[in-house]
C-alpha cells in the first residue's frame, strides 16, 4: 500500500520482519522524482528592457496592526489518520448513565 512515507512503527516493522521498506513509500520520495523536479533548465532574461517597468502609482500596502494576546500560543498540532480513533467511548452521563452527554446537560435535570 502507498500512503506517503512511512512513521518510525512501519519502519521498525519492516525491519523485524525483513520487509523491503520500498514498497510503502510513495514515488514522489524517490531520488529519481526529487531529480526530476529539477531537470528542466531555466533560462532568465538577461536584458534590462526587456524587464517589466514598475507602475508608480501602485498603492502601497500596510500589513494590518494585529495585537497579540497575552500569554503563551497555544500549540498547534496537526492531526493524521493514524489519530482518529473510533473505539474510543462517547461521554457518558454519570446521572442516567446514557451516552452522549454529561451530567451537566444531562435531559433529566430539567424533569
Amino acid at each position: 500500500m502507498l500512503f506517503h512515507y512511512p512513521c518510525a512503527h512501519v519502519i521498525a516493522a519492516c525491519g523485524y520482519a525483513r520487509i523491503a521498506l520500498v514498497t510503502y513509500v510513495s514515488q514522489c520520495f524517490y531520488a529519481d522524482s526529487f531529480r526530476g523536479t529539477y531537470a528542466p533548465v531555466f533560462h532568465a532574461v538577461d536584458d534590462t528592457s526587456r524587464w517589466p517597468s514598475p507602475i508608480e502609482n501602485d498603492p502601497i500596502f500596510i500589513p494590518p496592526q494585529i495585537k497579540r494576546s497575552a500569554g503563551r500560543l497555544k500549540s498547534v498540532r496537526r492531526r493524521m489518520h493514524m489519530d482518529i480513533n473510533d473505539d474510543m467511548p462517547k461521554n457518558k452521563c454519570s446521572k442516567c448513565k446514557e451516552s452522549g452527554h454529561n451530567r451537566l446537560t444531562c435531559p433529566q435535570n430539567n424533569v
